[in-house]
């Protein structure tokens, strides 16, 4: 009767019933804690490939991409510098 609500046949659901969760998915949830310790020890200044570099520092098999998704999944982004501009007239006759 669910598999009629939800209009999902029998064998799709024992199917994702019998299968675990993959197990990137499981290892994200275990990262996010270290992705954001990271981040604030950086003074939020990593992006992702200063941060793949951080997590492969803790052994971490982790390239920029992953590094992007963990950061997206731990809602944690680069704080960035602001654009230099001369905000002095020095073209005066004083």
């Amino acid at each position: 009767m669910l598999c009629k609500v939800f209009k999902v046949s029998r064998s799709g659901y024992y199917n994702w019933q019998k299968h675990s969760p993959k197990r990137h998915l499981t290892d994200n949830e275990k990262l996010i804690p270290l992705v954001r310790k990271i981040h604030h020890d950086s003074k939020r200044t990593y992006g992702t490939r200063r941060m793949a570099d951080a997590l492969k520092k803790h052994d971490i098999p982790c390239g920029r991409y992953r590094a992007g998704t963990l950061m997206k999944l731990a809602n944690v982004s680069v704080r960035r510098r602001k654009k230099f501009r001369v905000t002095t007239d020095s073209k005066h006759n004083l």
